[in-house]
């Protein structure tokens, strides 16, 4: 049996994403910047894709920009902003993704702004007793944060958040790739400036993702060489991933609940199994319902367990999961969020990641695995 639980990193295509898709392969493959009848078709579904999923996270059509995915409307969001050189400093978390973080650093560096850590709890997630001060130095600041954390599976209060930035006149920028599926949102009722997402992450196509620029919100454009995207963003649009993401997202959205309640109680079936076969087992992050995915259940081991052994043994078994960001494979470099939790490198940690897609049978699966492996 073959068992995806790797969904933080990528999930599979929905059918009718793939339905909807298939069209602009065939038939209508014109270039929506072209004057032509075909070209018409393309800007037509493009820009009815851009309404769609503007209406879905409340947001206005103007307000929507296409891009590559999440990685690009990261590195623009910050970019494009910093740029425009009207701030002193960047506030982002230590334990951020690096879509986040590199161009952050990146960025700072280039135009000699400060670049500030938010102070963390053991947990991952921000002591915020700590944060008032960071804006307290009469600096022009933005602010730059995860709403659903990639690793540890934990919500950040973005809510909160807002007020703070509004407070203190900072921009603030959220990265909803990984809870847009799962939590409702609605841009227009919060203090968010600008957020981004990524089909691939709701079961949507690789490759497309979206940036959320809140009306008047200074940018600058982050590639060049066209007249796309309102010259905003050079570059022949992807329309059948495009039409695709408008697809999946409405989907998401609609059954929401509905999968969330499942993916919930898999994932506690799951974690109280972990805990039966060793209650060394630890969930990282939180579990606490309110503060967290119902995707993602993240858990150190002891040192009993190597990770690569674990990650081998899984794999071999048919299971697919993880020991933390997918964008940290193929590198000798550990996750720079455990290094930041001081887990030790001799320490098993696994990611599960879960999706609608799953069922009892595979949680019931993945523990007589992981029995195996305790009994050892």
């Amino acid at each position: 049996m073959a068992i995806y639980v790797d969904n933080a990193a990528t999930t599979p295509l929905s059918p009718k994403v793939v339905e909807a898709m298939a069209p602009f392969w065939e038939k209508f493959y014109g270039n929506a910047s072209s004057a032509h009848a075909d070209g018409n078709r393309a800007r037509v579904a493009l820009e009815d894709a851009r309404k769609k999923i503007s209406k879905q996270i409340g947001g206005e059509e103007g307000d929507l920009f296409f891009t590559s995915g999440g990685t690009e409307a990261n590195n623009w969001a910050i970019q494009g902003t910093l740029q425009r050189k009207i701030f002193d400093q960047l506030i982002v978390s230590p334990i951020a993704h690096q879509s986040i973080l590199s161009p952050a650093r990146y960025i700072t560096h280039l135009l000699g702004i400060d670049l500030v850590y938010l102070p963390l709890m053991p947990s991952g997630m921000i002591d915020w007793a700590k944060v008032p001060p960071l804006f307290e130095k009469g600096k022009k600041s933005m602010v730059s944060l995860m709403h659903g954390h990639n690793e540890l599976g934990f919500l950040n209060d973005i809510e909160k958040m807002g007020k703070l930035c509004q407070k203190y006149g900072a921009l603030f920028h959220v990265d909803l790739v990984q809870s847009i599926p799962y939590i409702p949102l609605n841009l227009a009722k919060l203090p968010i400036d600008l957020a981004i997402l990524s089909a691939h992450k709701f079961h949507g196509p690789k490759g497309v993702g979206a940036l959320y620029v809140r009306k008047g919100i200074p940018l600058l454009p982050l590639i060049y060489g066209g007249k796309q995207e309102r010259e905003m963003r050079g570059g022949t649009e992807n329309i059948a991933a495009i039409v695709g993401m408008s697809v999946a997202l409405k989907e998401a959205i609609e059954e929401q609940k509905k999968r969330t309640q499942k993916i919930r109680k898999l994932k506690n079936k799951l974690y109280q199994g972990l805990k039966a076969l060793d209650p060394r087992f630890k969930a990282l992050g939180t579990l606490e319902e309110k503060k967290s995915l119902c995707s993602i259940l993240s858990l150190a081991t002891t040192p009993d367990y190597n990770p690569e052994t674990l990650l081998f043994n899984l794999s071999i078994h048919g299971i697919s999961a993880s020991s933390g960001s997918a964008c940290m494979s193929g590198t000798e470099k550990r996750s720079h969020v455990l290094v930041a939790l001081n887990i030790p490198p001799q320490q098993g940690v696994v990611r599960f990641s879960l999706s609608h897609y799953n069922s009892q049978k595979e949680m019931e699966a993945i523990l007589e695995v992981m029995g195996t492996m305790a009994k050892k």
